[in-house]
């Protein structure tokens, strides 16, 4: 992990410790859950240093909606101002305004 920040892969500065904080948070969690789901975590020789075990990709994104917002042609408000009233399954009730918090959370694949 390292300290740069980056949008759309252009690194637009760094944050002082980012790399650790996350290494040392996905540790935390890779140790908590390793009997649920095993993972690739060996160990942890330095905060912002982890040796794991070479794994084959899962090419699977998941994305979890609190808030009514976005830009993109993919985004779940450019689909709501379309008109669309179900986003990766989930019902969207009339009369929702940008930026506004959704009934539920929702997520999709």
């Amino acid at each position: 992990m390292t300290d740069r920040v980056s949008c759309f892969d252009v690194v637009v500065g760094t944050l002082p410790f980012k790399g650790q904080v996350l290494n040392q948070l996905a540790a935390f969690w890779f140790e908590r859950t390793r009997a649920i789901a095993p993972n690739h975590l060996i160990s942890v020789p330095d905060p912002c240093v982890s040796v794991v075990h070479e794994l084959k990709t899962l090419p699977v994104e998941f994305v979890m909606r609190g808030y009514l917002t976005g830009s993109t042609k993919t985004s779940i408000w450019t689909a709501y101002a379309r008109g669309e009233r179900t986003y990766c399954g989930h019902a969207l009730p009339d009369g929702l305004h940008a930026h506004d918090a959704l009934p539920a959370a929702t997520g999709g694949i």
